[in-house]
This record gives C-alpha cells, sequence and structure tokens, in this order.
C-alpha cells in the first residue's frame, strides 16, 4: 500500500532506525507497530530491490547483499537475528521466519562468515516456520542488541566445524587440478567449504 511499517518492542531498534532515517518521519500506529513517511530515498530503494509489499513469507535478501564485504555481512546478519533470532544458553542461535527465502539468505551469511546451520521446518495452520539453528565462530557475536548480544554464549566445547561423514561416486569425466596463489593453497567451494587441488 506504499507504507513502509517496522515493528520492535525494543528502545534500542527503534533509536537505530532513528539514527539511520534522521529525516524520515516516525508515526507510532499502536501497540509495537511504527509507520514511516518522508523518506523518499528509503521508498525508491526500497522499490529498487523489489522490497516494497513483501510480506513475511516473501521476504527477502536481494542478492548483493550476500558478497557484500565479510563486515556488512555480519552487520546485515546482526540485524536480521536482532529482530527475528534469539540466543539459547548452549550457545546456538535460533532464526525462525515465515520466508523460505530470507531463511536461504540467513544460512548463507552464516556460512559465508565460518560458522554452521541445521534447518528445521515447523509446519502450522497459518504460516509455515522456517527455523535456522545457528552456531558462530568463537568471538564472532552475531547479535548487535544489547540485551540478545549479553545473552550469546559462544560455543566452547563444540565450535562449528564440519565432517565428512560420507564419499559417494559421482560418475567419470575428464578433470583438470587447480593450484591458487594462496601459500597454504586453499580455496572456498559450493557451500564455502574449503579445500585444495594440486
Amino acid at each position: 500500500n506504499g507504507r513502509v511499517t517496522f515493528t520492535t518492542a525494543d528502545d534500542e531498534l527503534f533509536n537505530a532506525v532513528r539514527c539511520a532515517l534522521p529525516a524520515a518521519k516516525l508515526h507510532y500506529r499502536g501497540r509495537y507497530d511504527w509507520g514511516i513517511s518522508k523518506a523518499p530515498a528509503l521508498f525508491a530503494t526500497l522499490r529498487a530491490l523489489h522490497l516494497m509489499g513483501c510480506r513475511s513469507e516473501r521476504k527477502h535478501v536481494p542478492p548483493p547483499y550476500l558478497t557484500a564485504s565479510s563486515a556488512e555481512r555480519l552487520e546485515l546478519l546482526r540485524g536480521l537475528l536482532d529482530t527475528d533470532g534469539s540466543a539459547r544458553s548452549d550457545g546456538m542461535v535460533e532464526f525462525s521466519s515465515a520466508s523460505p527465502a530470507l531463511a536461504d539468505a540467513v544460512e548463507h551469511l552464516v556460512r559465508s562468515l565460518g560458522g554452521v546451520t541445521r534447518r528445521h521446518l515447523k509446519k502450522t495452520t497459518r504460516l509455515d516456520a522456517h527455523r535456522v539453528y545457528v552456531k558462530m565462530p568463537p568471538g564472532m557475536n552475531p547479535f548487535r542488541l544489547r540485551r540478545k548480544a549479553a545473552a550469546w554464549v559462544a560455543p566452547t566445547k563444540y565450535p562449528p566445524s564440519r565432517i565428512v561423514v560420507a564419499v559417494e561416486p559421482d560418475g567419470q569425466e575428464e578433470a583438470r587440478c587447480i593450484r591458487v596463489a594462496a601459500t597454504d593453497q586453499l580455496y572456498v567451494t559450493r557451500s564455502f567449504v574449503v579445500t585444495h587441488n594440486t
């Protein structure tokens, strides 16, 4: 309907939005809902990125944001987890969304930053919940919101790791070995798996 709203019960998040959009007007709409107006640049950007009018189940992260610098990807992940994530006492973080595309983006961001994820679909009568369980490397707090950042516990007993569980033939074809210029000869392949091949 041409309006942009955000929902929060946290003064810290409200103030972050106000600081990010100093010229915009924020209108209280009731309970935890706020409307944003007088922000033409924001609205134009949302339209250009095909984010205007996205309801919960259609939210997504535009592709350029998924390939931004590691610092920008971490800040994006923190923004998503500050709003739809929770910290558990065992160091695991849970993210929940009605949007499968948004859950995909969270998994992509976490893995690109060295973390690991598991995913679970919870069927409901209204909108399904796509739950992503996240474990980040020690020292990489996935929250910016103070109360959640303080609740996060860095995994110490079982830090994020990947293990080989099976090796299966994938056919036979001509191949070429490669080497990269890195001194350790490591490079990143599909799904952010680090490997080398010389």
